[in-house]
């Protein structure tokens, strides 16, 4: 059990594809989704965390989408505002800009790091080995849906102490605080 949080800090890093999204379908609520929304959200789940008990030492995202994403999403109806279509963005998984930002926030060096990487996306796991850390998939009906999780099932086979696959974020957390303990 982690007796302290010293030294251990958690950020939630996220892509959030549809502030570049201006309309989906004609779903007028979708414009709503902004940087500022996106902010006002994630403080207020912060603040939510906080009262549970949880702590989150920030929140970084990613707005922006490729021009690969901006073509599918144009296919399917979708318009694109092309101020937050860039590509190569370091900042956009599985490329680590964000977790290089959230190491200085703590100022410290991303190698100086111990990653563990939870999330429901092949892109998640990648970016977690992407930072020499691990990769925890969470499983769910999307991740099955895209394919997501048959991937993640075989590079799990060339790195089994790197990607894990989990039903739950409770079962991911509870596999890196063993890992986390262990190597203490």
């Amino acid at each position: 059990m982690l007796k302290s949080r010293k030294d251990v800090y958690v950020f939630v890093i996220t892509n959030q594809a549809g502030v570049a999204l201006q309309d989906i379908e004609n779903d007028e609520d979708f414009d709503l989704l902004t940087e500022k929304r996106v902010n006002e959200v994630n403080e207020e789940i912060i603040q939510l965390l906080k009262k549970e008990g949880a702590f989150v030492d920030g929140i970084l995202v990613c707005p922006y989408v490729d021009t690969k994403y901006a073509k599918k999403a144009m296919e399917k109806g979708r318009h694109v505002n092309p101020d937050y279509v860039k590509d190569n963005c370091s900042d956009l998984k599985p490329r680590i800009g964000l977790l290089e930002k959230a190491a200085a926030k703590i100022s410290i060096s991303l190698l100086n790091c111990r990653v563990y990487f939870i999330g429901d996306r092949f892109s998640d796991v990648q970016m977690g080995l992407n930072a020499n850390g691990q990769g925890h998939l969470v499983t769910g009906w999307k991740t099955k849906q895209i394919g997501d999780e048959n991937k993640v099932r075989e590079l799990m086979k060339q790195l089994p102490k790197k990607v894990f696959i989990h039903d739950s974020f409770l079962d991911a957390a509870r596999t890196i605080l063993k890992d986390y303990t262990q190597k203490q």
